[in-house]
């Protein structure tokens, strides 16, 4: 189940890539073009595209756009958000997220993960805009309990308090606990912004830089039960929503 989270997203991405490949194969006619316009529109990512590092940068191969949305974009803005990532960093098996900005400074979560076409190792890339995630959180919206979903650089993919989508949200107490460790802490108890006391419960979306982190007030934790134990019910849940979430690409 939680290999489903990560990948379902990448595998949608690397089937675009296939799709484009074999179109550039057959030497872009117009009427392939026409083709692989007509579906990319189709798919939810806004833009895509192949990176080699060659000359000491990486650089795209091909790039894809979805139309409508980057037509009124500075022609080469997407590219620089594709040559701009972190990809020296990338981790082969790993699928990278990291938040990035629209002309209009809108946030953008673009995910990134190895690919090797004809001996060549390259990086496939996808942009996705940034309220892409706000109906996994959907679920605990109006309840004491926190639900976050953050990268390892601590921003919000999606967050119980919409407005922090796209934020960095280092100072969070349970983000803290995580980057105060490094480690996955399936239990802690940390102190909320208010003062209160709370059990955080924080689970690594498998095979990515993400993680889902609930929070549950102590003073609502039902007392016949381990506190520990019940804080996992809204991870529990929120995985479970992820792995649906995940599928709206496909």
């Amino acid at each position: 189940m939680t290999k489903l989270q990560s990948k379902v997203i990448v595998d949608s991405l690397l089937a675009i890539v296939a799709r484009e490949q074999s179109g550039r194969q057959l030497g872009l006619s117009a009427t392939t073009e026409e083709q692989l316009t007509r579906l990319f529109a189709q798919d939810d990512f806004i833009g895509v595209a192949l990176l080699k590092f060659e000359n000491k940068v990486w650089s795209p191969q091909w790039q894809r756009e979805a139309s409508p949305v980057t037509s009124k974009w500075q022609a080469s803005y997407l590219k620089s958000v594709f040559v701009d990532l972190p990809l020296a960093g990338s981790i082969p098996g790993i699928s990278t997220w990291f938040r990035a900005v629209d002309p209009s400074s809108q946030p953008l979560f673009v995910v990134f993960t190895h690919v090797t076409l004809n001996g060549e190792d390259l990086i496939a890339a996808g942009a996705l805009r940034g309220n892409g995630f706000l109906s996994v959180t959907d679920a605990f919206r109006g309840s004491p309990n926190e639900l976050l979903i953050v990268n390892d650089r601590g921003f919000a993919l999606s967050f119980t308090e919409q407005q922090y989508v796209g934020s960095n949200v280092e100072s969070h107490p349970a983000v803290q606990e995580l980057f105060k460790r490094r480690e996955i802490t399936d239990q802690a108890m940390i102190s909320t912004r208010q003062g209160a006391s709370a059990a955080a419960s924080i689970a690594r979306v498998d095979a990515s830089n993400l993680y889902v982190i609930s929070t549950v007030p102590v003073e609502g934790i039902w007392p016949l039960m381990p506190q520990f134990s019940l804080s996992l019910l809204p991870i529990a849940l929120a995985i479970l929503i992820l792995a649906f979430a995940f599928a709206w690409v496909i």
